[in-house]
């Protein structure tokens, strides 16, 4: 028996997204396939906690307060602020983990995230001599900020201790091309990273009737229905479509928007302006299939060679999907276009970051019924074939080669 604990910043409760998701359908294969390993979370938040059937969490009253929109949105608008919360973040998962080894006889650490956890994982490496894995799930830049020497002191420090954390780590994992092109990129690093793609929890996420969700869920069979469950924020491209929407005159349609973040109050606006336009608050992942399959297609963000967890869904569950052909800054360092292999037409659309022709796109009737011949066991293939369980697997064997 071998006991893994986990570092992951939030918990789903307050901030639920990919990274958090994909943890929990990670640990839920687990519970499946092996009963015999133990699992620990160090998060910022227990409560409301999506992990919690399938591992014991533990946090601390001095970080709770940072699983919250409204502190987030500080410290993007206050960069001091943010580093503040950055250092206190290390120090308490630090201090929260630093508990938790010993008493749990901890085998393996695994870094589910970014910066701060692989700082945090480093940091208890060299004090407990025990392995880690580092996950990271998003472009970081890494080839920028850790091969140059910083003239703000913390800054150097954070992007040394980065460095020294990735150079160190027995496995590094990206979620995409890019990520891992971007870790590979900087010097020193002798391990070379490897692609695990997220994938989706099929239980839940897998073709349902259409009409029946519809009727279900109370919406008219003959609308057509373009749904986004996503982060509200300009990453997920959403400020585009609070654009564009106005834009769009077909009165047969409506445009439903599941989720949180910094948006949410333009998106509420805009439902009170316009009756096409439906605003849920996060909701459970088990009712978000209901949502998806009444829909006949799913909006999300794409990076050059990888979508969304949102998207990941909707294709597992037959439905095509669209994303803006450019990427958001985060994922866009290098100015590029998404990959038409990311998104291929078959399964999908990519569309350019203008309002106009993309109101006239929708609010054509030969496109939407383009849209809605899109083959559902084709979306399905492309499914299993690039984010399937062969992803599990992968992940599955590099860990228990570590504890074995």
């Amino acid at each position: 028996m071998k006991n893994i604990l986990f570092l992951q910043i939030y918990g789903g409760g307050g901030i639920s997204g990919g990274t958090e998701v994909y943890l929990k359908n990670l640990l839920k294969e687990f519970s499946k396939k092996n009963r015999e390993n133990n699992y620990f979370i160090s998060s910022f938040n227990k409560r409301s906690n999506i992990f919690i059937p399938f591992a014991s969490i533990y946090d601390s009253f001095f970080t709770r307060f940072l699983e919250s929109w409204h502190v987030v949105n500080l410290a993007y608008k206050f960069p001091l602020l943010g580093l503040f919360q950055y250092i206190w973040g290390i120090y308490w998962q630090y201090h929260i983990s630093s508990r938790l080894i010993p008493e749990k006889k901890i085998h393996l650490i695994y870094s589910n995230g970014g910066n701060l956890t692989a700082i945090v994982a480093y940091l208890l490496y060299k004090k407990y001599k025990i392995p880690y894995i580092l996950h990271f799930h998003g472009l970081f830049n890494f080839k920028e900020q850790l091969d140059k020497n910083g003239l703000f002191s913390l800054l150097f420090l954070k992007n040394k201790i980065t460095k020294l954390s990735i150079q160190n780590a027995s496995y590094i994992i990206g979620n995409s091309k890019e990520v891992v092109e971007d870790i590979n990129s900087v010097s020193g690093i002798k391990k070379k990273a490897e692609i695990v793609h997220c994938f989706v929890d099929t239980d839940i996420f897998y073709p349902k009737s259409k009409i029946t969700c519809r009727n279900k869920l109370g919406f008219r069979n003959d609308t057509f229905i373009f749904l986004s469950p996503n982060r509200l924020d300009k990453d997920k491209g959403i400020d585009f479509l609070l654009k564009s929407i106005p834009l769009i005159k077909d009165k047969n349609m409506m445009f439903i928007f599941v989720g949180d973040g910094y948006l949410k109050d333009q998106i509420i606006q805009l439902s009170k302006e316009d009756v096409r336009v439906k605003y849920f608050p996060q909701i459970n992942n088990s009712l978000l299939p209901e949502y998806i399959s009444a829909a006949d297609i799913i909006w999300g963000a794409a990076s050059v060679h990888y979508i969304g967890l949102s998207i990941i869904e909707a294709l597992a569950c037959g439905k095509p999907i669209m994303a803006l052909n450019r990427p958001s800054p985060p994922d866009n360092n290098f100015n590029c276009l998404v990959n038409q292999k990311t998104i291929p037409s078959k399964i999908g659309y990519l569309v350019d970051n203008n309002p106009s022709s993309f109101a006239q796109f929708m609010t054509s009737k030969n496109n939407q019924k383009s849209i809605r011949a899109k083959i559902s066991k084709i979306c399905i293939d492309f499914y299993e074939k690039e984010y399937g369980l062969a992803n599990f697997k992968k992940i599955s064997k590099i860990i228990y080669n570590e504890v074995k």
